[in-house]
């Protein structure tokens, strides 16, 4: 797994509207193309938002779009793969901008390393996390609790996870995750029956990311990360 010169850029983005962050991704993507080496990692929430990846099935959103706007709950179809998720106040999601070949990295093996991610910080609060053969992500016993789906354009990778810290669960009825029917989703909290910061899970993520995949990170404010991008926006 060890990898030399890899560099990672990690920004806090604290709570972030879905589109804002999806286009702040592809202002990420587009500087990756025009140069930037490095590496980015978005950390951040969302308000409540049920996205739909390019399999989705729009039967997979059980309540009707009067109660979504009701609910203010948007919902947007996104390039990822996958069926239907949820994200919302509590998730700890995870938007890693890499460029695969450098890394010497095949899809799989990247998706498989962001669940070795989450599994490894499962594993520091003691719940045996595992994938599971039924849908990509992390389980406990029959549980699902962390979400992977991401993009790959040329080369570079899109979206990422999302990791059920402390999320209101009851949004979950609203859709069949993933895909799924009849399967349970869970979150750290409700499992371990006690309250989890956030930002603890989250410094967790972040040295699982820079063990599973040999990062050197520096952490940047989103200000430093804008001015970073503009030095590489097309000249008009």
């Amino acid at each position: 797994m060890q990898q030399t010169n890899n560099k990672a850029l990690i920004v806090d983005l604290g709570t972030i509207a879905y589109q804002e962050a999806w286009d702040l991704q592809h202002r990420i993507h587009e500087a990756k193309q025009a140069g930037l080496s490095a590496n980015v990692l978005l950390l951040l929430e969302h308000p409540h938002v049920f996205t739909l990846g390019k399999n989705a099935k729009k039967e997979n959103i059980l309540v009707s779009e009067t109660l979504l706007r009701d609910q203010g709950i948007d919902c947007v179809s996104i390039e990822r793969g996958g069926d239907v998720t949820y994200h919302g106040p509590g998730q700890l999601v995870g938007y890693p901008l890499f460029s695969l070949e450098p890394l010497k990295l095949r899809v799989v093996d990247f998706v498989d390393r962001l669940e070795e991610v989450m599994i490894r910080v499962l594993k520091s609060y003691g719940l045996a996390a595992q994938r599971s053969s039924l849908n990509r992500g992390v389980w406990v016993k029959e549980a699902k609790l962390g979400f992977v789906g991401i993009a790959l354009r040329r080369g570079i990778t899109l979206h990422g996870f999302a990791l059920n810290v402390a999320p209101k669960l009851s949004y979950y009825d609203m859709i069949h995750s993933c895909g799924l029917k009849g399967i349970e989703i869970v979150s750290l909290s409700s499992l371990l029956r006690r309250s989890i910061p956030l930002e603890e899970v989250k410094k967790k993520i972040v040295t699982s990311f820079e063990d599973v995949f040999a990062l050197e990170n520096k952490q940047i404010s989103l200000t430093d990360l804008l001015a970073l991008l503009s030095s590489y926006a097309p000249s008009i």
